[in-house]
């Protein structure tokens, strides 16, 4: 074997070697990088639960808010009915609710 066949061989296997250990180092990193998507999407899925709940709470205040200004509406009304009372020929006195 000439020296040149045996530089030639000792290169292809340098390459190959080279080349094994690079697909090896991607493979790995690869895999890093898989498991972190996974967590990160472990992560998404558990943030659109937590939306899913203060949507939730969040309409529940809604109504809650809605119902709370229909009694103070009601209320104010009553409130105007007692401030502007008048009294009757016999006395009695006599609420006007505004409608």
């Amino acid at each position: 074997m000439s020296s040149a066949v045996i530089i030639s061989v000792i290169a292809g296997v340098s390459l190959g070697v080279t080349l094994v250990v690079l697909l090896v180092r991607g493979i790995f990193h690869l895999g890093k990088l898989v498991n972190r998507v996974e967590h990160l999407e472990n992560r998404f899925d558990t943030l659109e639960g937590r939306f899913d709940n203060l949507d939730a709470k969040f309409d529940a205040l809604t109504i809650t808010i809605n119902e709370l200004q229909a009694d103070i509406q009601q209320t104010n009304k009553i409130l105007v009915g007692l401030a502007n009372h008048t009294h009757d020929a016999d006395g009695r006195t006599v609420f006007t609710v505004p409608q």
